[in-house]
C-alpha cells in the first residue's frame, strides 16, 4: 500500500504541474544575481604556492559577507518565484504530502512486524509493533519522550536512528540521536511486549558502527561506542580509537568490556582511524569482526565462534584482509559467501567454510560478468544477490 500511495503521488504531481504549467503566463526576468568578490589568498606549502581566492567567505559574521548572503536568498527567491505556476504546485504538492505517511516495515520471524512510521504532520518517525500484515499498530517508541543525557537535549529534537530486535523478539535495542547528532546518540532496550524501558542505556553512541547484535542468548549484545576524549585532547579525535562492547541486560554500562577495535587484541592489529564493530547474523552461530576505513568499500574480516563474544581468549581468525576487496560477508550455516572485487572489477561471489575460512580457495559460486554485483544477502531459502 506505500508503494501504491507512492505511485498514486507522484502521477497525481506530474499531471498536476502539467496541467498548470500548460496553462500559466510566462515568467518575468529576476533581478541580477549577487557576484561574490575574488579576493586571493596564497599559501606556500613547501614550494607549492595555493591560491585560494574565497578564503574571506570563512568569516561567516562579517557585514560583507551577511549582506552577500542576504542578496542571494533574495536572487534565489526571486527566481522561484518566477516559475509559472509554482505556486500552485506547492500547494498541492503540500496537500498531497500531509496526507500520506512515511513508512519503513521490517518483518520478524512470527509474524511480527516493526513499522517505523511518519504521519502527516509529525516531526519525527515513531516505532510500532504489529501482528500480521493486517493487524493494528501498537506505539512502541515516541522518540519525543525519551529523556536523553543533559549534554545531547540542546541538539535538537530525538530521532531513531535504527533499532534492532533480539531473537526471541523479547527485547528491542534502539539508537536515538539528538537534532542528527553522530556523536551523542544513546542505545536504549525496550521490553517489546510492554514497550516500556529497561534500565539499560548507554551514551556516547557514534552513527557509523552502533547498530546492536545480539548474541545467541538474546540476553547480551555488542554495539559501537566512540570514546571519551581525555582532557585537552582535540575534538577532531573523538572518532579515533573505535571499539565494540558487550552488554549484559541488567548490568551499568559502565561495567561494559570491549571486545573488538583498537587496542584490545595484540593479535588484531587496528589502525587509530579505522571502524571496528562486531555483527552477528540472525540466528547464526558465528560472529564476524569488521574493521573499516569508515569511506572504503572494502574491509577487513575475522570470524569467531558467536558465544565466546566476551570470553578471555574469543578465538578470531581472520577471513579477509583490506587487500582482499571483500565487500560484505553472508553467512549461511557454516558457509561464508563473500563479495569482493579482486581479479573482479564488477566483482564476484566467493564460498568458504566458516570453520576454516581460506579466500584463497574459494569457490566461485557468482562468477563476474557483464552485471555489476552489489549486494549479497543470505535468508533460509537463498542467496539473494543484487
Amino acid at each position: 500500500m506505500q508503494f501504491a500511495s507512492r505511485a498514486v503521488f507522484a502521477l497525481s504531481i506530474a499531471a498536476l504541474t502539467f496541467d498548470i504549467f500548460a496553462q500559466a503566463p510566462g515568467p518575468s526576468a529576476p533581478p541580477p544575481q549577487p557576484v561574490a568578490p575574488v579576493k586571493p589568498v596564497v599559501d606556500d606549502y613547501h614550494g607549492i604556492k595555493v591560491s585560494d581566492p574565497y578564503r574571506y567567505m570563512e568569516k561567516l559574521d562579517d557585514p560583507a559577507m551577511q549582506s552577500w548572503f542576504k542578496g542571494q536568498n533574495d536572487y534565489t527567491r526571486a527566481v522561484l518565484a518566477s516559475i509559472p505556476g509554482r505556486e500552485k504546485v506547492l500547494a498541492r504538492i503540500k496537500e498531497l504530502d500531509q496526507t500520506v505517511p512515511q513508512v519503513f516495515a521490517t518483518r520478524l520471524p512470527g509474524d511480527l512486524y516493526l513499522i517505523l512510521k511518519q504521519l502527516p504532520g509529525e516531526n519525527t518517525s515513531k516505532l510500532y509493533k504489529r501482528h500480521g500484515l493486517s493487524g493494528e499498530d501498537t506505539l512502541l517508541v515516541d522518540p519525543e519522550k525519551i529523556q536523553l543525557a543533559p549534554a545531547a537535549q540542546s541538539r535538537g529534537k530525538n530521532t531513531i536512528y535504527g533499532y534492532v530486535a533480539s531473537h526471541d523478539n523479547k527485547y528491542l535495542a534502539v539508537c536515538i540521536i539528538p537534532g542528527g547528532s553522530e556523536l551523542d546518540g544513546e542505545l536504549h532496550v525496550f521490553d517489546m511486549a510492554t514497550g516500556r524501558e529497561t534500565r539499560d542505556i548507554i551514551t556516547q553512541i557514534g552513527a557509523e558502527a552502533w547498530e546492536a547484535s545480539w548474541l545467541p542468548d538474546t540476553r547480551s549484545f555488542v554495539y559501537g561506542h566512540i570514546q571519551k576524549l581525555p582532557a585537552g585532547a582535540p575534538e577532531s579525535e573523538v572518532r579515533q580509537k573505535f571499539r565494540a562492547y558487550l552488554h549484559v541486560l541488567g548490568t551499568s554500562s559502565a561495567s561494559d568490556k570491549p571486545v573488538f577495535g583498537y587496542g584490545v587484541l595484540p593479535s588484531i592489529k587496528v589502525d587509530p582511524s579505522q571502524i571496528s564493530s562486531v555483527q552477528i547474523p540472525y540466528a547464526s552461530k558465528w560472529a564476524l569482526g569488521v574493521v573499516n576505513g569508515s569511506v572504503t568499500p572494502n574491509s577487513a574480516y575475522y570470524i569467531a565462534p558467536a558465544n565466546t563474544i566476551g570470553q578471555p581468549n574469543t578465538p578470531w581468525r581472520k577471513v579477509a584482509d583490506m587487500s582482499d576487496g571483500v565487500t560484505s560477508i553472508s553467512v549461511h550455516g557454516d558457509d561464508l559467501y563473500a563479495l569482493t572485487y579482486k581479479d573482479a572489477p564488477r566483482y564476484k561471489v566467493v564460498r568458504m567454510d566458516a570453520r576454516k575460512p581460506d579466500l584463497r580457495s574459494a569457490e566461485i559460486v557468482v562468477p563476474s560478468g557483464q552485471p555489476v554485483l552489489k549486494e549479497l544477502h543470505g535468508a533460509q531459502d537463498a542467496l539473494y544477490v543484487k
